[in-house]
């Protein structure tokens, strides 16, 4: 199985100490080589998944039209790249709630895909598969099967395939893939 996909966050959204209020004050590069990816996909016939933040789609609902108009899944990231691992159930709750509908409001479709920022679901907020599973997103892609800076989530397993239940409700989940070198797990 091969799957493509890529985040769709600009260069500032991952800087923890930049806000909302803030992100005007930045050059914005969304548009600087998303365009040039989406034609290569093109020339080649490639579907891909862009996890996309909710935000995003408020400020550039043509990227988010474009995405969707060439065969790609358009997938949620969360609003703001805000990490899981610092928000309560209630904020990542209201978050999800507003970037689905900002995604689901541009293309018209239920979104069914899920990334968190950074792989920020961790060991300390399983709540948040039960939110997803509320919201009706089918497939995660949040885990990070190993310690890393942002969390990670060791005791997970074997990084691969796998079912979670949450909610009465089945979540398939596609966690990044790691391999051992030298006894330490690595993407």
């Amino acid at each position: 199985m091969n799957i493509l996909t890529f985040d769709i966050e600009d260069w500032y959204h991952f800087d923890v100490k930049s806000t909302e209020d803030t992100w005007s004050n930045y050059e914005s590069r969304i548009n600087l080589y998303l365009p040039q990816v989406l034609d290569l996909l093109d020339k080649y016939n490639i579907k891909a998944t862009f996890f996309c933040l909710g935000w995003i789609a408020r400020q550039y609902p043509e990227i988010r039209k474009s995405i969707y108009q060439r065969g790609h899944e358009v997938a949620c990231h969360t609003d703001k790249h805000i990490f899981i691992k610092d928000m309560t159930p209630e904020e990542f709750d209201n978050d999800l709630t507003l970037a689905l509908d900002s995604l689901e409001n541009i293309i018209g479709e239920k979104i069914k895909s899920f990334r968190a920022p950074s792989f920020t679901i961790t060991e300390n907020t399983p709540w948040a598969f039960e939110i997803l599973a509320k919201h009706g997103i089918e497939n995660d892609c949040s885990i990070f099967p190993s310690t890393r800076s942002y969390g990670g989530y060791p005791s997970f397993g074997e990084g691969k395939p796998s079912i979670i239940q949450a909610n009465c409700s089945k979540l398939y989940e596609l966690p990044m893939n790691t391999m051992s070198v030298f006894g330490k797990d690595i993407v």
